[in-house]
């Protein structure tokens, strides 16, 4: 071979390489490299801040005013027996509405009406019977017609006035039960234990009791002797019922039907 041919041999090598060289450079610049997705950094996306609140306004209710009541009075305690006694009246009595209860007071050692001498059960008018302080008068029967209601009569009437006006005629008496005549065997039952009982409120305004009790006001009890009516049962007294009449119609108290006089 003539240097001439290998010359021209060299040069085509040197081409050849060349354009490869400068090929295969080529397609190394002009490549993308291919990022694997796992090693991209992940951006998680921050929660978007809670809305704070707004607060509700508590609206601003004032309550109402509630009345205020007004104040109970309370009741003026009702007037009971005078702590002095008189020694010219022996017995004070004194009654008791709410208990239907008659006590009749006798004068103790320390110089009052302290000594409860004894206790009946009494009928009354309810409100047609007044409270307050009362004496009794000079009036007084051991038969008395009553014009009211069954026009009968009743044993030992006493008449009581008020305080204030000693020697009037109130038109009410302590008595007895009622009768149809002027005589102790012939009661009207239904003024003892019938429908006008001794114990309820039955009376025009009178004080009722058994025969016992009104013949020893009337015989023991004087024109200005105290009597004391109060509402209620302040004090609590209490009296014992009526005794049996036994089907008779006469008071078992009376002592004109037991022996007496």
């Amino acid at each position: 071979m003539t240097s001439k041919a290998k010359k021209t041999i060299l040069i085509l090598l040197c081409a050849v390489f060349a354009f490869s060289s400068a090929f295969s450079g080529c397609s190394f610049l002009n490549h993308t490299a291919v990022v694997d997705p796992t090693d991209a950094p992940v951006t998680v996306p921050s929660e978007p801040p809670s809305p704070t609140a707004v607060p509700t306004e508590t609206p601003d209710v004032t309550p109402a005013p509630t009345d205020t009541p007004a104040p109970t009075d309370t009741p003026e305690p009702t007037d009971t027996p005078a702590p002095t006694a008189d020694p010219a009246f022996p017995y004070l009595l004194y009654v008791e509405k709410g208990s239907f209860t008659l006590t009749i007071y006798g004068i103790g050692e320390d110089g009052q009406y302290s000594v409860i001498v004894k206790q009946y059960r009494i009928s009354h008018g309810g409100n047609r019977t007044p409270v307050g302080e009362f004496v009794l008068g000079s009036l007084r029967q051991q038969w008395h017609p009553f014009a009211n209601g069954d026009h009968g009569y009743a044993q030992y009437a006493v008449l009581y006035n008020t305080a204030a006006n000693p020697d009037g005629y109130s038109g009410l008496f302590i008595h007895g039960p009622m009768y149809g005549t002027e005589n102790p065997r012939n009661m009207w039952p239904k003024y003892y234990d019938g429908e006008k009982y001794i114990g309820g409120e039955n009376t025009q305004g009178c004080l009722r009791m058994v025969v016992e009790a009104a013949k020893f006001i009337y015989d023991n009890c004087p024109k200005g002797t105290r009597l004391i009516i109060v509402n209620g049962s302040p004090r609590g007294t209490t009296s014992p019922d009526v005794p049996s009449r036994n089907g008779l119609r006469q008071d078992p108290t009376d002592p004109a039907v037991n022996g007496g006089n």
